[in-house]
């Protein structure tokens, strides 16, 4: 999928390679990859979620955590930190 976030191509593709395909996806911006995690989704599968994180994480390949309450919240925080 290709989105247009602040004039900007952002590239999102669904992992093929885990179990369930709407958890876990690679985003690619500027030629560099990241790791885009539904944190909401995963908590799902997990036998005691509470009290952990249920919005959305980019990680970067420095290993910062981008943190958003939904899809386009961490989108729009990670165009604006990049």
């Amino acid at each position: 999928m290709k989105l247009q976030v602040k004039n900007k191509e952002v590239f999102v593709t669904r992992r093929k390679d885990i179990p369930r395909e709407d958890i876990w996806f690679d985003l690619v911006f500027e030629g560099r990859k990241y790791s885009l995690m539904n944190c909401g989704e995963l908590m799902k599968t997990a036998h005691y979620p509470s009290g952990a994180y249920i919005g959305w994480e980019i990680l970067s390949d420095t290993g910062e955590i981008i943190r958003g309450d939904s899809f386009s919240d961490v989108l729009h925080n990670f165009i604006k930190l990049t």
